[in-house]
């Protein structure tokens, strides 16, 4: 929070270079070298005493008075996210995981966000009759007042492209807010100089439109989001505008799977908690597949699902 993770990198670069140095000299005796690892472990003993004494004080993340979140994992393979014959049970199992439980309405103001992840569905979802009112019979099974904030894929009708997007659905599956992800992956979805380099995305199509840059989107009880998708979580200082008040929090949707048994679930999602703490705002991060949670302005997680893990977690 004092010095974002680019200040952590040049105190990293510091200290190694600090130690490497102060052990190789050869005109410093044995005395001086103790001395020199004597005064870097005073100044990592600090800023650990520091980060202590902050965490003692700090207090347990409560929910949202009359909201609660509910955070849908589908745990879908990569494999199968896309294929025609497993679309209609890729898309129940988001619905089914979706249905209120009994703890979930505390009167009829209660507010329920339900959260799903990257690209978990397609305008077609909301075009399609069967699909369209299948979606707006869950939604309308909660007694109140119910948003489902979710990754989706969407052509643009005036050019015929395509956005990573994210939007905000009301009770009739009406998007009342749009985000377009604005800091695509290289190769992934566009291809950089694609004029001089003959290369295909590795997604394999022609590649998304970027959108105009951070947002934020302001639901109808006038609470307020930071929508990031995917990697754009990884960039310090980039996750919310600037000259803005803070949001109440940052979603972040992203698909994981693309990563398998390795260690990319988990290095994605300490950016996301390297987040939480820089800007002091709590983040809700929900996964295809991988690691879906919800952390805390203090890096604590609130939720953290297991990984490649089927699940609806609520809080």
């Amino acid at each position: 929070p004092l010095i974002r993770t680019y200040g952590l990198s040049v105190l990293t670069i510091f200290w190694a270079g600090y130690l490497a140095a102060s052990l190789s000299c050869d005109k410093m005796g044995t005395p001086l070298r103790i001395l020199a690892v004597a005064v870097l472990a005073l100044q990592i003993g600090l800023l650990y005493a520091y980060g202590y004494a902050v965490l003692a004080k700090a207090p347990a993340m409560a929910p949202q008075a009359g909201l609660t979140l509910r955070l849908i994992q589908p745990n879908i393979d990569q494999a199968a996210k896309w294929q025609r014959d497993k679309a209609m049970d890729n898309y129940k199992a988001l619905l089914s995981l979706s249905l209120p439980r009994k703890d979930d309405q505390r009167d009829n103001q209660h507010i329920t966000w339900i959260v799903w992840p990257e690209t978990a569905i397609s305008l077609h979802h909301l075009n399609n009759p069967l699909t369209r009112e299948m979606l707006v019979e869950t939604l309308k099974t909660y007694i109140g007042p119910v948003y489902l904030i979710t990754g989706i894929l969407l052509r643009n009708p005036e050019d015929g492209s395509f956005s990573n997007s994210l939007v905000i659905l009301d009770k009739n599956a009406e998007i009342i807010a749009r985000y377009d992800k604005s800091h695509l992956v290289p190769f992934g979805e566009y291809i950089p100089l694609q004029g001089w380099i003959p290369l295909e995305t590795i997604t394999q199509f022609s590649g998304f439109r970027p959108g105009e840059g951070l947002s934020i989107l302001t639901l109808p009880e006038n609470q307020r989001i930071s929508p990031l998708i995917c990697y754009e979580i990884l960039f310090s200082g980039r996750v919310i505008p600037a000259n803005t008040d803070k949001p109440d929090y940052i979603v972040n949707v992203t698909n994981d799977a693309w990563y398998g048994l390795s260690d990319g679930p988990e290095q994605h999602l300490i950016k996301a908690r390297f987040r939480a703490i820089e800007e002091r705002i709590p983040v809700i991060r929900v996964a295809n597949t991988g690691y879906t949670a919800l952390i805390d302005p203090y890096g604590r997680y609130v939720i953290k699902s297991g990984l490649f893990e089927k699940g609806s977690y609520n809080f």
